[in-house]
């Protein structure tokens, strides 16, 4: 008996290298995008055998994942001429994001703890209350629109939304949770910094699509007679990478003046530079702006609290003239001044031209709208001055 036991032993270890690679042959045969998928699977299933609390585990990969593009659509997939089919808007059909893999694991978890008593529901507050309502409101807009589908799926999506603000409220109930959830954003932060660095200095072109965009679609603008290189990251469109980089850097800012030792202050400043010189190659003005508010608000509260002290004042303006030097150097810094004073107004008054498409939705439609994410779809129907013609994607 103990000789088979032995065999065994012996025979777990070969079968589990075998299965492994197995699965990376595989999947490199299938192109370069599966094998980082099959890789960063395995990467995550080793964290969640070695880690403990494999609550946590989720918890950080769900705020890792929330920045990777990656995306699955289950009818399109394969169709690269779907984005014609459907006026380059989202498409009508269930799409799966990585980020939905470890929301899908916690949510395991989240029953069982619910079920062992472990956890309990989160108590309903007015914010849930409201939550209920705006979705119940939106639902209403299937009576009047022409993408029922649509509707349909975001409105499904919505409820994951939901969902996962009920998983956080439940188990971001220690501080550790709170490190865990900003550890995985200043890493993935890195990562971002990285890849940006790649696309704008030596155009690198990302080997699978993110954000539903191919080669990572480094955005173009031509101001004059100059073309400006805007960076998306692993996002796939340059606004929404500056969005993500806006908050994620707005947290790095804020654990800055948390109540830590100083050797983790500093580990934490590379990780917020690369991501204010990423915001800053995204050349996305709101991005720029979200982060400047961003910053003052952060400071002001940290100065009211008196957590920012004269050698951190000093240290960080440091830090800013010896980033503006290093974008001075780099030419960065006249492509900045092009995007914020070389444009003559003519991106203000197409933003008033779909701010008036969106007011023209509302007044024909104030309770129940036209549907969830469906502006794309529906805005031409609502264009008396055929913005829709120039700006296709808003």
């Amino acid at each position: 008996m103990e000789a088979r036991a032995g065999k065994a032993g012996y025979l777990i270890p070969v079968a589990t290298a075998a299965v492994l690679g197995w699965g990376l042959l595989t999947a490199l045969s299938m192109g370069s995008k599966w094998l980082g998928l099959v890789s960063l699977a395995y990467l995550c299933l080793a964290g969640i055998a070695v880690v403990r609390d494999r609550r946590l585990v989720a918890l950080g990969l769900i705020s890792a994942c929330i920045p990777l593009g990656l995306q699955y659509n289950l009818w399109s997939h394969g169709n690269k001429f779907s984005f014609m089919e459907h006026y380059g808007g989202s498409p009508p059909e269930p799409v799966i994001f990585l980020v939905d893999l470890p929301i899908l694991l916690l949510s395991l978890f989240w029953l069982f703890d619910l079920r062992t008593g472990r956890k309990q529901l989160p108590s309903w507050t007015r914010t849930e209350t409201l939550a209920a309502v705006f979705i119940i409101v939106s639902l209403l807009s299937l009576f009047i629109t022409d993408e029922y589908a649509l509707v349909l799926f975001e409105t499904i999506r919505y409820l994951k939304y939901f969902l996962v603000y009920l998983l956080l409220r439940t188990y971001l109930d220690r501080p550790l949770a709170f490190w865990v959830v900003l550890g995985a954003q200043i890493g993935v932060l890195a990562i971002q910094g990285i890849v940006s660095a790649l696309q704008y200095f030596l155009q690198f072109s990302i080997p699978f699509p993110v954000g539903g965009m191919a080669g990572g679609a480094v955005g173009v603008d031509i101001i004059g007679n100059e073309m400006i290189l805007r960076v998306s990251g692993l996002l796939g469109h340059c606004n929404t990478f500056s969005a993500y980089l806006s908050l994620a850097c707005s947290f790095c800012l804020i654990a800055m003046f948390a109540r830590i030792k100083p050797w983790m202050r500093l580990a934490i400043v590379p990780f917020l530079v690369a991501g204010v010189l990423s915001l800053i190659l995204t050349f996305s003005r709101n991005g720029w702006l979200a982060f400047v508010v961003n910053a003052f608000g952060v400071s002001a509260w940290a100065i009211y609290t008196r957590r920012l002290k004269l050698p951190m004042i000093v240290s960080l303006i440091v830090l800013c003239l010896v980033m503006v030097g290093v974008l001075g150097a780099s030419g960065v810094l006249h492509t900045v001044s092009l995007r914020l004073f070389g444009t003559e107004g003519k991106e203000m008054e197409s933003r008033w031209d779909l701010a008036l498409v969106a007011w023209e939705m509302i007044r024909t439609n104030p309770l129940i709208g036209i549907g969830l994410n469906t502006f794309e779809e529906a805005m031409a129907q609502f264009d008396p001055n055929h913005i829709t013609n120039v700006i296709q994607q808003p």
